[in-house]
C-alpha cells in the first residue's frame, strides 16, 4: 500500500472516530433553584461534565419574580438570559432589573388576571465574545407607570471590540448628555463634552490627547474657565482605568481651589453612574463565566514608581506617625494638663507647642500616609506631593532650648527621606515633652487618685456600720454583733494607719490594697448578716413530724441531732471566732467560701444516709475535723 493510501485511510478513520468522542460529552440540563452572589431565583441551563468540572454550554436563563411581594408591597425582580460556549458567555445577552409595585386594581383577559405595575426598570443588552462585550451595548434606566414606559432616566450607548471600548460613546440622563470617543486601544482621546438640557450655553469638556487629560473647560452663564491638568503631553505615563483612583488623583492635582470642579463635575457623575450599572452586570457575568466582563475606560497619567528605599521609608513614617499622633491626642485631651497649664507657665508653653506640631506636622504626615494607602503617591513627583501637603514648605524643628516649629520655604527638591527625618524628629521631641509633662502632672494625679480612694474607703467603712446597726435587735445573739463590731474596728484600724503615713507613693499603694480589703470585709459582714436566718432554715430542715402514741398527738422532733449540734455549737462559733481573730484580707474570700459550702452541705446531708457520719461525730469538738467529715475542705485549713 502506498504512503498516499495510508494517509487517506488514517484521515477517514479519524473522521469516523471524531463524532463518537463528541457524543461522549453528554449535554445535561439543569432546571431549579439557583444562587449567584446576592441573586436568588430559578435557572435553566445546559452543561457538560469534563474532567469532573461543570462546563456551561448552550442557553442560560436565570430569573426571579414574586407575585405575593408585588401584591403586598414591592417586588424586586430580575431576568437574565444569554448563551454559553465552553464556559464562556458568548452571543446576545439581556439583563433586566426591576423594582415594581401595583395597585389593587386588576382585570381578566383571556381567562387570566392582569395587573399593571409601576416602578423602576433597568435594561442592558448586547453581544459577548468569551465573556467580553463586543459590538454595541445599550444600558437603559426607565420609570414605568401602569406597565408603560413613562420616561427614560438614564441611557448609555458604548461600542466595544473584544472588551475594549471603541470609537464614540454617549451617556445621558434627564438633564445632561455626555459624548466622547476612544482610540482603538480603549484609551480616552479628543474632546469629551457634557451638554446641559437645562442651560443651553452651559457645557463642560475634558480634552484628552491619547489618554492624557490636558485640560478641563467649563462654560457657565457665558463665561469659560480653563483648568490645566497635564499640559505637557510628551510625558512618560502609565495607562490606568478611569475610576475612583484616577478621580482622586485629579482632585489632589487640582488642589483645594479647583477640586470642587471635579467633585461637582457632571461628566464625573455620569461616568460614575455608568460604572455602577456596569459593575452590576460584571458581578453576574464574572460569577459564571471564565472571563471578567468589566469594560474599562483607559487613560494615561504621569507615573513615578516608589523605589525600595521610599517604601521602607514610608513604613518608618507610618510607625513614627502612629506614636507621635498617640502622644498628641493623649496630651491635648488630658483634662489635668488643660487645668495645670492655667497656673504653670512651662506647661502652658509646652501644651501650645504640642498643639502647633499636631496641626502643622503630625496631621500632614497622616495625609501623606493616607495618599500612600490610596495608592496615589506614585502618580506625583515627591516634591509635588510634599508641597501639596505643606503649602509653605516642609517644616523643621529648632531644638535649641524649647523646640519650635519653623516653616522653611525652599526651592530645594524634597524627598520621602526628608519626610521620614521630620517624622523621626517630631516623635523624639514629643516623647521628651511627654516625659516633662508626666512629671508635672503625676503628683497631681496621684493626689487626686488618693482622694478618690479615700472616698471609696470611707464609703466601705460606713457600709460596715450600717450592717452592724441592722443586727442591733433583741432576737440576734450577741456573738454576731460582736463579730461585726470586730470587722468594723479592724477596718477603722487600717484606715488610721493609712492616715498616719507620710510618703505619697506608699500611701497610694496602701490605699489601693485597702479598697480591695474593705470590699472583702464588707462581703464578710453580709455573710454574717445571713447566718441567723440560715441557722433557722437548717433547724426547720432537720425537723420531722412524729406520732406520739402516749399523747395521741403529732410532735415535732429534731433528726440527725449530732449533725445539727456540730453545725450550731461548733462550726458557727468557729466561723465567728476566725473573724474576731483579725482575719486577713487574703483569707476573707476563703472564709466566705467555707461558710457557703457548709450551708450547702447541711441541705444536702438532710437527704443523705448519714448514720456512719453521725457515729464519727460523737463527742467530736474539733471544727476542722467536723468540716472534713462534712466534706468541706477549707482552703486555709490549719496544719497540725
Amino acid at each position: 500500500m502506498s504512503h498516499r493510501n495510508l494517509l487517506y485511510t488514517w484521515i477517514v478513520g479519524c473522521l469516523f472516530i471524531l463524532p463518537f468522542n463528541l457524543l461522549s460529552q453528554e449535554l445535561y440540563t439543569y432546571s431549579g433553584k439557583f444562587e449567584l452572589g446576592s441573586y436568588k431565583g430559578d435557572a435553566n441551563f445546559y452543561y457538560n461534565i469534563i474532567e469532573n468540572d461543570t462546563v456551561l454550554n448552550g442557553v442560560f436563563q436565570f430569573s426571579s419574580a414574586s407575585l405575593k411581594d408585588l401584591l403586598e408591597n414591592k417586588d424586586s425582580s430580575f431576568s437574565i438570559s444569554g448563551n454559553f460556549e465552553n464556559d464562556y458567555a458568548t452571543g446576545p445577552w439581556e439583563f433586566s432589573f426591576n423594582l415594581f409595585e401595583t395597585e389593587s386594581k386588576s382585570s381578566v383577559e383571556d381567562l387570566q388576571y392582569v395587573v399593571n405595575v409601576s416602578g423602576e426598570q433597568r435594561l442592558a443588552k448586547g453581544n459577548l465574545i468569551e465573556g467580553k462585550p463586543d459590538g454595541a451595548w445599550i444600558y437603559t434606566a426607565q420609570e414605568i407607570q401602569d406597565s408603560k414606559v413613562d420616561k427614560i432616566t438614564f441611557k448609555s450607548t458604548i461600542d466595544f471590540e473584544n472588551g475594549v471600548p471603541q470609537r464614540s460613546f454617549r451617556i445621558e440622563d434627564e438633564e445632561k448628555e455626555l459624548v466622547g470617543r476612544f482610540l482603538r486601544n480603549g484609551i480616552a482621546h479628543d474632546q469629551w463634552t457634557l451638554y446641559s438640557d437645562q442651560e443651553v450655553d452651559d457645557a463642560e469638556s475634558w480634552f484628552f490627547s491619547e489618554g492624557i487629560l490636558e485640560r478641563i473647560q467649563i462654560t457657565s452663564r457665558g463665561q469659560t474657565t480653563n483648568i490645566e491638568i497635564y499640559p505637557n503631553t510628551n510625558i512618560i505615563g502609565k495607562t490606568i482605568t478611569l475610576d475612583n483612583t484616577y478621580l482622586e488623583i485629579l482632585k489632589l492635582k487640582l488642589g483645594a481651589d479647583n477640586a470642587s470642579k471635579i467633585t461637582d463635575s457632571g461628566i464625573l457623575s455620569l461616568l460614575q453612574k455608568n460604572d455602577l450599572y456596569y459593575q452590576e452586570i460584571d458581578t453576574i457575568v464574572s460569577g459564571i463565566s471564565k472571563a471578567p466582563f468589566t469594560p474599562q475606560f483607559k487613560v494615561r497619567i504621569p507615573y513615578f514608581p516608589l523605589n525600595n528605599k521610599e517604601t521602607k521609608s514610608l513604613d518608618l513614617i507610618a510607625d513614627y506617625y502612629k506614636k507621635a499622633n498617640a502622644i498628641c491626642v493623649s496630651l491635648l485631651e488630658d483634662t489635668q494638663i488643660s487645668i495645670l497649664k492655667l497656673s504653670d507657665e512651662q506647661v502652658f508653653k509646652l501644651y501650645e507647642e504640642v498643639h502647633l506640631i499636631s496641626n502643622q506636622i503630625v496631621k500632614p504626615l497622616g495625609q501623606v500616609l493616607e495618599y500612600n494607602t490610596k495608592s496615589l503617591l506614585p502618580f506625583f513627583s515627591r516634591s509635588e506631593i510634599i508641597n501639596k501637603v505643606w503649602e509653605r514648605g516642609l517644616p523643621s524643628l529648632n531644638s535649641q532650648t524649647t523646640p519650635i516649629v519653623n516653616q522653611i520655604v525652599s526651592s530645594k527638591a524634597r524627598t520621602i527621606l526628608d519626610v521620614e527625618q521630620l517624622a523621626k524628629e517630631t516623635f523624639t521631641y514629643l516623647s521628651t515633652v511627654e516625659e516633662i509633662l508626666a512629671k508635672k502632672v503625676n503628683r497631681q494625679r496621684r493626689e487626686q487618685k488618693a482622694i478618690d480612694l479615700e472616698k471609696k474607703m470611707i464609703s466601705q467603712l460606713q457600709y460596715l456600720e450600717v450592717l452592724e446597726k441592722s443586727f442591733e435587735t433583741d432576737t440576734i445573739p450577741e456573738a454576731y454583733i460582736n463579730t461585726l463590731s470586730t470587722i468594723k474596728d479592724n477596718a477603722r484600724s487600717k484606715l488610721n494607719r493609712y492616715a498616719s503615713m507620710q510618703d505619697l507613693e506608699e500611701k497610694l499603694k496602701y490605699a489601693e490594697e485597702l479598697v480591695v480589703c474593705f470590699d472583702a470585709l464588707d462581703n464578710i459582714g453580709e455573710t454574717i448578716l445571713k447566718l441567723p436566718n440560715q441557722q433557722n432554715e437548717i433547724k426547720k430542715k432537720y425537723q420531722d413530724d412524729v406520732w406520739n402514741p402516749f399523747t395521741s398527738t403529732v410532735m415535732t422532733e429534731m433528726v440527725k441531732k449530732r449533725i445539727t449540734q456540730a453545725y450550731e455549737n461548733v462550726l458557727i462559733p468557729y466561723f465567728l471566732q476566725k473573724v474576731e481573730q483579725d482575719i486577713s484580707c487574703d483569707d476573707s474570700i476563703k472564709w466566705i467560701q467555707t461558710v457557703h459550702k457548709t450551708h450547702q452541705r447541711m441541705h444536702e446531708m438532710r437527704e443523705e444516709n448519714t448514720r456512719k457520719l453521725e457515729r464519727k461525730l460523737r463527742k467530736e469538738k474539733d471544727p476542722l475535723i467536723i468540716l472534713e467529715r462534712f466534706q468541706v475542705y477549707p482552703i486555709n485549713k490549719e496544719k497540725e
